[in-house]
């Protein structure tokens, strides 16, 4: 989801796959159950030590009992991109800045050694002076004919550079695919020849579509983007991506219909067989924040499963998932499940952690 979901959640709360690697189907995919569908031990309302709750956190290994994670946070009004780090997965601490005016980073290493992070520019909720707007315009299309977004990418040669958020190289994307919005990035980065001109950044991303022909947005859909050497940025609709979710047959309880919303943040994890999958989230009512559910993509177009996270007040509505395969400290494979709970159960609102032992 864009920043625009973060910036309306926060009010409310206030008031491409690998190549060459099989994909995991939904049917034996246990160790992403186990970790997304029982909740009893994750940490809800997730902050950093200086207390900026920890809103859509990418997490990353960087060695022994030594991990940083991308999110953001909203400051004055405005999203700022965070760089933090642990060494148990559950304390966090800030390091840097790494942009403002900016939202739903995601972080990736580059094979033989620095980091990229990319993110959504301009997508916070400015203080604006009120505009007279037709009122037929309403909800999440009247914030964003007055804010638009796009990705930025950023490339650190270092994990010293990446700590102290100091990028050598910048590349914002221009917007190919809306008119308003293009965001919430998820990123593998390979190369094929050296130095940044040899990298190669391939993106998942959504647009935020006009499905009606209507001239305004209306939901968001899926994309991929490919950024090649930090010069060139390519990007394609995939409907392909989003039809299993908008012609599924079985549905998440209450629901009686497939996914009619937006079909926003997803995220692919590799198991630690090797194996890659995607968990991505969809909004069954378009507009209705309690109605964003989680959902493990099938294999080739299959249709997806329905993941249905159990918490223990019975919070239902999450968004911005993130999967990472890591090593805890005592040396068991786990991974870790972030997320976003809408509205929630008390004392379950908004960032949660899930440490998932796997041995």
């Amino acid at each position: 989801m864009t920043g625009r979901g973060a910036v309306l959640a926060a009010l409310a709360a206030a008031a491409l796959t690998a190549g060459a690697v099989p994909a995991a189907r939904a049917d034996d995919a246990g160790p992403v159950l186990a970790a997304v569908q029982d909740l009893g031990g994750a940490t809800f309302g997730a902050r950093d030590q200086s207390g900026a709750p920890l809103d859509g956190l990418d997490v990353l290994q960087v060695g022994p009992a030594r991990y940083v994670g991308v999110h953001h946070a909203l400051v004055g009004g405005h999203f700022e991109t965070h760089l933090v780090s642990s060494s148990d997965l559950r304390t966090w601490r800030r390091e840097a800045v790494l942009a403002q005016d900016a939202s739903q980073p995601a972080i990736a290493p580059v094979p033989d050694g620095g980091f990229v992070v990319a993110d959504e520019r301009g997508s916070t909720l400015r203080l604006l002076p009120p505009i007279v707007l037709p009122e037929s315009i309403t909800g999440p299309t009247r914030l964003w004919l007055l804010q638009k977004s796009q990705l930025r990418f950023r490339f650190y040669p270092t994990l010293d550079a990446l700590l102290s958020g100091k990028a050598t190289r910048t590349f914002v994307a221009p917007r190919r695919l809306s008119r308003t919005n293009e965001g919430t990035p998820s990123i593998v980065v390979t190369r094929s020849g050296p130095g940044v001109a040899g990298l190669t950044v391939s993106t998942g991303l959504h647009v935020f579509e006009d499905l009606d022909g209507d001239g305004l947005p209306d939901a968001d859909r899926q994309a991929t983007g490919v950024l090649r050497g930090f010069r060139t940025w390519t990007a394609t609709r995939r409907p392909d991506l989003d039809a299993p979710l908008l012609t599924a047959t079985s549905f998440h309880a209450p629901f009686t219909a497939p996914v009619a919303g937006s079909i926003g943040d997803r995220d692919d994890v590799t198991l630690p067989d090797g194996r890659v999958t995607t968990i991505t989230e969809a909004q069954y009512v378009r507009g209705d924040f309690s109605s964003w559910r989680l959902f493990l993509r099938g294999a080739d177009g299959a249709a997806p499963t329905l993941l249905n996270p159990v918490t223990p007040g019975g919070s239902t509505s999450f968004g911005n998932p993130s999967l990472t395969s890591v090593t805890l400290p005592d040396g068991r494979p786990a991974l870790v499940f972030t997320a976003f709970v809408f509205g929630g159960a008390p004392g379950e609102g908004g960032p949660l952690i899930h440490v998932q032992p796997l041995g």
